[in-house]
């Protein structure tokens, strides 16, 4: 999976499912594309509790068949 397109298509899904994109999961990106450039792996460990619900359907857009859960 391309770490790039994970922002834009996370902010697309928000705007899609008419949610406010979540601080922490933009912060996810970032870091993710951070570890990219200095060529690591990136991992992104979700934890719910600084999830809404409203933050779900957004990332099971970006994350489809992935192990998301």
């Amino acid at each position: 999976m391309d770490v790039s397109s994970l922002e834009p298509r996370y902010l697309a899904s928000c705007s899609k499912h008419g949610t406010l994109p979540n601080s922490t999961v933009l912060s996810w990106f970032s870091e993710a594309k951070i570890q990219k450039l200095c060529n690591e792996k990136s991992c992104i460990v979700v934890s719910l509790d600084q999830l809404k619900d409203t933050d779900i359907s957004p990332l099971i857009d970006v994350f489809p068949g992935n192990r998301l859960f």
